[in-house]
């Protein structure tokens, strides 16, 4: 089978033979893959700032200090890394 044939094949059976998804519904979908993208990237921003905190100490030092004021975010990123510690040790826990 010559490459050409196989491109006119493939061709004609995805015209013929594949069952594709209405317009309507590719688009709805499309929206909701879009809205979770949001969402889930921001979640990850939002990890990736409280582990930055951890990592370059400034959480460590807002409690251990007193220098540094507790602010609002600071408080968002150990709430973060509390629900992420019990999803860890949750999911861990069920594999066992």
């Amino acid at each position: 089978m010559s490459v050409i044939t196989y491109i006119k094949e493939s061709f004609g059976e995805l015209k013929n033979n594949v069952t594709w998804t209405p317009w309507a519904e590719a688009q709805n979908l499309t929206i909701v893959v879009a809205v979770f993208s949001i969402i889930f990237s921001l979640f990850v921003w939002i990890v990736d700032m409280a582990f930055g905190d951890v990592i370059s100490g400034n959480l460590i030092e807002a409690f251990t200090n007193g220098d540094i004021p507790i602010t609002g975010a600071h408080i968002r990123n150990v709430v973060v890394i509390a629900i992420i510690a019990f999803v860890v040790a949750t999911q861990t826990t069920k594999k066992k």
